[in-house]
């Protein structure tokens, strides 16, 4: 099963989503390589509802980060919860290396995202203030994981170990920041 595919089919699972900016994922001919090489930025610009992400919402300027964050979706309470992220944590299995990455989405015209529910929603109908998602974060997100091993469990890396650092590299993958962390256990030091 190509993995890059199924990465991008949890970027649609979202049916009121209008733009998506994908990062890190490769997939044939349908977007050009940054000149940095450091993400693949994805014009959906030919199907139906999507739209290039223009410079307010690029996550450029973003602060939002996934590094050591748990597979889940995050509201983007600096956009007002009219953008939110998916982190996707993946571990190479001959490095033991984990790579954060990240996806970047924008709720349709008049939408916000609803941390709790992980939905987006006509402005005015959150089920609370965006600025209480990041108090949410842990809760939807565990509840997401939880029926995702049970349908999808080839899609990310098990929450659990996605917290716990292994010996090697921990790089986060973004346009914003690109973070590589090297962790050794040191006898004599608590983990």
């Amino acid at each position: 099963m190509n993995l890059s595919k199924n990465l991008l089919t949890l970027c649609f699972a979202f049916l009121s989503i209008k733009f998506c900016l994908c990062e890190n994922v490769n997939v044939a001919n349908v977007g050009s390589q940054v000149a940095n090489n450091d993400s693949i930025e994805f014009d959906f610009v030919n199907l139906p509802g999507y739209g290039i992400i223009d410079d307010y919402n690029s996550t450029l300027s973003g602060n939002f980060s996934c590094f050591e964050r748990r597979y889940g979706y995050y509201a983007d309470v600096l956009k007002e919860c009219s953008m939110f992220h998916l982190c996707y944590p993946t571990r190479d299995s001959s490095s033991e290396d984990i790579t954060y990455q990240r996806f970047t989405f924008i709720c349709s015209e008049n939408g916000l995202f609803d941390q709790q529910n992980l939905v987006c929603v006509e402005n005015g109908t959150l089920s609370s203030p965006c600025v209480e998602a990041p108090q949410l974060y842990d809760l939807s997100n565990v509840k997401l994981v939880e029926s995702l091993q049970h349908s999808s469990p080839e899609f990310f890396v098990d929450a659990s170990e996605a917290d716990k650092p292994v010996n090697g590299s921990i790089i986060e993958t973004a346009e914003t920041q690109e973070a590589t962390e090297t962790k050794s256990n040191n006898p004599g030091q608590q983990s």
